[in-house]
């Protein structure tokens, strides 16, 4: 059986959000198709800048020196941890480093001082340049983040596609014809922590729900990060949750009013394993097919209000089961299937 080490920056009892449920996903399917996992925790300084966790995560290039016996290949989750990889190479361990989505077009997302801008995408620079060099392959969530990066730096190490899983869980969501939907509530899966979540509520909140006239529905937002501003009548804030099948269970569609960002939308591909429509900018639907009526592309004030109107109503005709298809093929074990391709290209 071979092995393989998964360096991380999270906690145990991190928060289930986005980058923890990629991490947990990936470990469960890697182990499912008869690979050892073990996972080493690091922890990495307090500031949120980017340049700063740069240059103290130096001394994980030390760190890969602590790996278990037998490991076969290290598995970097994240690319503040890269310099673990000039580590690994040291070793002679071959070093998969899941950069995950595109780190300059993270930064085009957020709303920072030139200064920080530019100290950001410097330490970006450095890690592509000099770390995730050192790694025997890349790993983005998406095709459209590997491209944005092989177009700002040369000489990257080949580039594997492993795109986020969805839990099996939702899949097992009975399906329920249309006119079951309507009396719940929409919901928002953000955590709004990231910019342009937070950008993407305040436009929904400001321009979308003066236009929703009162009692057409509902809205809830499920996060780890509350709104930093008020909400009004009719949207509320649920907190965090753990098992997204409860509520997606009982919702009348998804909202996901995305600015700005990249990679595949986990919020927009759990809701259609659940079978719900889903209210999304074109940003939000980016590397999904949108052929199907129950995805609704809208990209202005009227165009969201309509849509979410259109559901409520029953005018927007859809198919729960054409829906969770689009997304069949998405789940965790599928993934992990194209993360052992790109291990074994390595250890043979």
């Amino acid at each position: 059986m071979k092995h393989v080490t998964f360096l991380t920056e999270y906690d145990c009892d991190a928060p289930a959000t986005g980058g923890v449920l990629r991490l947990h996903g990936l470990e469960q399917a890697v182990s499912t198709l008869g690979w050892a996992v073990t996972t080493v925790r690091t922890s990495t300084a307090s500031s949120r800048n980017l340049f700063m966790r740069h240059l103290h995560l130096r001394s994980a290039a030390r760190l890969a020196g602590e790996l278990p016996a037998g490991t076969d290949v290290l598995h970097i989750d994240g690319l503040p941890l890269a310099h673990a990889a000039v580590g690994a190479r040291q070793l002679g361990v071959p070093c998969l480093l899941d950069v995950c989505d595109s780190w300059t077009m993270r930064i085009g997302g957020y709303h920072l001082l030139t200064l920080e801008r530019w100290l950001a995408q410097f330490a970006v620079d450095i890690l592509m340049a000099r770390a995730a060099t050192a790694a025997s392959r890349l790993i983005y969530i998406s095709e459209r983040d590997l491209v944005a990066d092989r177009l700002r730096f040369s000489r990257l190490p080949p580039g594997v596609v492993v795109p986020n899983g969805i839990d099996e869980g939702l899949f097992a969501i009975p399906l329920r014809d249309p006119d079951m939907h309507m009396s719940g509530p929409a919901t928002i899966f953000a955590d709004l922590a990231y910019q342009p979540n937070a950008d993407g509520l305040a436009w929904f909140v400001r321009n979308v729900w003066p236009l929703i006239p009162p009692g057409t529905t509902s809205v809830d937002i499920y996060g780890p990060t509350a709104p930093r501003f008020q909400l009004p009548t009719g949207i509320r804030y649920r907190g965090f949750v753990e098992d997204k099948s409860v509520p997606l269970s009982f919702a009348s569609m998804a909202l996901n009013p995305a600015s700005e960002g990249s990679g595949l939308k986990n919020k927009v591909l759990e809701a259609l394993a659940a079978g719900l429509p889903v209210v999304t900018t074109s940003e939000g639907a980016k590397g999904l097919s949108r052929a199907d009526p129950g995805l609704l592309i809208a990209d202005t004030a009227d165009e969201f209000a309509n849509a979410i109107r259109g559901v409520v109503s029953g005018k927007v005709a859809f198919d729960s089961a054409r829906l969770r298809a689009i997304v069949e093929q998405m789940r965790w074990k599928t993934t992990g299937n194209a993360l052992v391709r790109a291990y074994d290209s390595v250890t043979k």
